[in-house]
């Protein structure tokens, strides 16, 4: 029997680019795959059962001919014609990863879970279609309370694993209530032309009647990877990229996401490959946190732990009692546990903000804040995850108000955000004045003394006495003399030699030969106001022997500390402002997070005006890296 994958014809090819969310999950690395997996896993926990979630991650190889539907799919891949330079590049390495008779694979195995339902109901709208062959389809429970704590929302979830194989390739292998045994997969191409006809970007591995219906498979005469004996799904990423190919970065993913639901007892992983195995459960998660090899930031240099809080967050959830906090938006109001931890030794303050399911959503930055020394756990309940699942990306890693269309909503949101930073502010201030309490008043006679002899003697030292009649005296200016000419008169004053500046000038890039000098700019070059709702950022460039008087730069913010320590890639533009312009000609300037692309040099001189979203920036002091474009 021929088991083949199906593309949908078109009349013609419009699209010649990939899926933007493989993008996106390429750029998450392992950890988008691994959240994802398993995060479906412990939404699909059986109901009523009192025991962990299982996931077992298996890295292996095996012979590239026991792949079904392998040869159609290079068939189809060397039809594949990019509509630019990225998607023609990655088609070329598609087309050498083929070269080859052993292929990576990475298998995700979960138990004690129900696996997709209605696999034999064609028409309807099942867990197995929507799974199987839709595309930005959530599927919705029945049941309100167990959908509310779930952890899916976009139903994009699933191409993370295509986005994980270097072919955009993915099996599931699915084991029902009923005892049914199916396999499925897809394949996220590009739209394209093979011999006469032409193709929608997505295969199916499915089978097709004669009413233009997918039929699955039936999981037989497959090799035993395929198979899933167990109630459960299975899930098969054939051609693994290389760049995943890491059981620490897999060990420290699953701790990160996941680490309350496995300190709750609710999941247990395996990773393992030929040489590892490594279960984390409750008790292994609290040696692993402690092990350098996958945190070598950990409790034992709490000083150093700037990226990665998970050894913070677990030390936080399990010595500290939860506090009981309140934070509203316009008409609805929230409760939430905080776990709280203030210590001096923390540099980088965080909050973890985690689904009542047990998955992280994100390392939270409090405005303002985010050099303070505390950790913070913040746990809600259904109503919570559900107003959080609102403000949530496609990959569950941000909470923001911008993706929300509706403007009630988004001011709604706005205000949430904005009472949830003063809460967590307020308890992080209570803390550092229960810490650092103040010794009373301060007794400033001697400092006013102090100072005004301090200034009577500047007075005397630049003022000279005039006698004026009936014996009364005033003060009268001294005139400074500089080479025999009296300042004031408009002639004869010698300007000052000016000085060659020299800016620290950082090692560059030998892959960006678009970059001729990266350089970071002294304060003394740099004027900026702040005003209620702009910025305005004056560089004064003359006398820098790298920049040119007229020319090109990228420009970069880096946030310096009250320790004078500097931390790239921290303060985000995109949440701080909403425009930036040229305050010289009104050009409107492109700018990602981190870097503000293209900016005009005239007569030494860059001008800009920032539109402000918030009061972020007002606070922070800056550093600013300039690169001169060739």
């Amino acid at each position: 029997m021929s088991r083949k994958f199906y593309f949908a014809e078109i009349a013609n090819t419009e699209t010649q680019t990939f899926d933007n969310s493989l993008e996106h999950f390429h750029k998450a690395g392992i950890s988008g795959t691994i959240r994802e997996n398993i995060q479906n896993s412990i939404d699909a926990k059986l109901p009523g059962s009192m025991d962990p979630v299982e996931v077992s991650i298996l890295m292996t190889e095996v012979q590239k001919s026991i792949i079904p539907g392998i040869d159609e799919i290079e068939e189809h891949i060397h039809s594949l014609e990019g509509g630019n330079s990225y998607t023609q590049e990655t088609i070329d390495h598609m087309r050498e990863s083929l070269n080859t008779d052993t292929v990576d694979v990475l298998i995700f195995e979960d138990s004690n879970t129900k696996g997709l339902s209605g696999a034999n109901q064609i028409d309807a709208k099942t867990t197995y279609n929507t799974f199987a062959y839709k595309k930005g389809v959530h599927f919705t429970e029945q049941d309100e309370k167990i959908e509310t704590i779930r952890g899916g929302s976009h139903g994009v979830g699933k191409i993370a694993n295509n986005a994980a194989s270097d072919l955009h390739l993915m099996f599931f292998s699915n084991h029902d209530e009923e005892g049914n045994l199916h396999i499925g997969g897809t394949t996220q191409l590009i739209e394209h032309q093979m011999e006469d006809s032409s193709y929608r970007s997505t295969g199916y591995f499915s089978d097709f009647n004669e009413k233009n219906q997918y039929v699955p498979y039936i999981n037989e005469d497959f090799d035993p990877i395929f198979e899933k004996k167990s109630r459960g799904l299975k899930i098969v990423i054939p051609f693994l990229r290389k760049s995943h190919k890491n059981i620490s970065g897999m060990i420290q993913s699953v701790c990160d996401n996941f680490f309350l639901a496995i300190l709750e007892g609710k999941l247990i992983v395996t990773i393992s490959d030929e040489e590892n195995l490594v279960e984390i459960n409750q008790i292994t998660i609290q040696e692993l946190i402690h092990n350098s090899e996958y945190y070598p930031q950990n409790l034992s240099n709490i000083q150093e732990i700037k990226k990665v809080f998970t050894p913070l967050y677990i030390e936080n959830y399990l010595t500290n009692e939860p506090i009981k906090i309140e934070v509203s938006s316009n008409v609805k109001h929230f409760s939430f546990d905080l776990y709280f931890m203030y210590n001096e030794s923390i540099k980088t303050g965080r909050v973890g903000i985690v689904r009542s399911m047990g998955m992280k959503i994100v390392d939270y930055k409090v405005p303002s804040y985010i050099r303070r020394p505390f950790n913070a756990v913040l746990i809600g309940g259904p109503k919570e995850d559900q107003y959080l699942k609102t403000l949530e990306n496609e990959a569950h890693t941000d909470l923001s108000a911008d993706a929300l269309r509706d403007p009630a909503s988004k001011k709604d949101a706005k205000k949430f955000l904005k009472n949830l930073n003063k809460v967590i502010i307020e308890k992080i201030d209570e803390e550092w004045e229960r810490l650092n309490p103040s010794d009373g008043k301060i007794d400033t006679s001697d400092l006013l003394y102090e100072k005004e002899i301090t200034f009577q003697s500047k007075l005397n030292e630049m003022s000279e006495k005039i006698e004026l009649a009936q014996g009364k005296q005033i003060r009268k200016k001294k005139e400074r003399r500089n080479g025999g000419t009296r300042e004031g008169t408009g002639n004869g004053t010698l300007p000052k030699k000016q000085k060659t500046r020299r800016p620290r000038k950082l090692k560059p890039d030998s892959d960006n030969q678009e970059v001729s000098a990266t350089l970071l700019l002294s304060n003394e070059v740099v004027n900026r106001m702040v005003l209620n709702n702009q910025e305005i950022i004056h560089f004064h460039l003359n006398n820098i022997s790298d920049i040119p008087k007229d020319g090109l730069v990228n420009l970069s913010f880096r946030v310096v500390d009250g320790e004078g320590k500097e931390y790239e890639n921290e303060f985000n533009l995109k949440e701080a402002y909403s425009g930036i312009i040229d305050g010289a000609s009104n050009i409107q300037y492109e700018f990602d997070q981190f870097k503000i692309s293209d900016v005009h040099i005239v007569a030494s001189t860059i001008q800009l005006v920032l539109t402000k979203k918030n009061n972020r920036s007002d606070a922070l002091k800056f550093i600013y890296k300039l690169e001169v474009l060739r």
